[in-house]
């Protein structure tokens, strides 16, 4: 069986980071940086940026702050639990020093939380969310991603087929119109 630390540094794990302040992004990849040692870190700091993220960068773990302008860590909560369920999601926030506040986001899912001013405690979050984050979990969301893609060609391609078979029938009828009807006499 592989170590703990090993499973960490096999390849680059794609961390997702959801976070508008710059120099808060700059400080939680510090923290990253002492427990991951092949990483390829992608910041987004809005909702359409994070769909695109979640779509294409196929994120290991995300990492998100709790506020932010137009966008709340609950909604990107939300949205993984729908798209990625296995992923790890922790909030990182200086929003959160309300204990109750803190346990209701573990409640709905969230794998754990970091307050901003106590950051160094994120290399310990990580290594206990990623310990539950095997490769067999990795293949079961990439598994569960790409039926969902086919699932959504397997409907697109129905969709054709049956405006194909409007076109068709559509056709028909008008061949049979055309040769029903009267020649003109010379």
């Amino acid at each position: 069986m592989m170590s703990h630390s090993n499973a960490l540094n096999r390849q680059p794990l794609h961390v997702l980071l959801l976070e508008d302040v710059p120099e808060d992004a700059v400080l939680i990849e510090r923290q990253v940086k002492k427990v991951l040692q092949a990483y390829q870190l992608r910041v987004v700091d809005n909702r359409i940026d994070f769909v695109e993220a979640l779509e294409n960068f196929e994120p290991d773990l995300i990492l998100a702050d709790y506020l932010l302008p137009q966008f709340t860590g609950d909604m990107a909560l939300q949205m993984v639990q729908t798209q990625l369920p296995d992923v790890p999601f922790v909030f990182i926030t200086g929003t959160l020093d309300d204990e109750e506040m803190a346990a209701q986001t573990i409640l709905n899912g969230a794998s754990g939380f970091v307050l901003k001013n106590n950051i160094a405690r994120l290399p310990n979050v990580i290594l206990e969310v990623m310990s539950n984050y095997t490769v067999p979990n990795k293949m079961a969301v990439r598994l569960h991603q790409l039926q969902q893609k086919m699932l959504q060609q397997q409907y697109e391609i129905a969709q054709y087929q049956r405006e194909i078979a409007a076109m068709s029938k559509e056709m028909e009828n008008i061949r049979a119109h055309l040769e029903n009807r009267p020649k003109d006499s010379e």
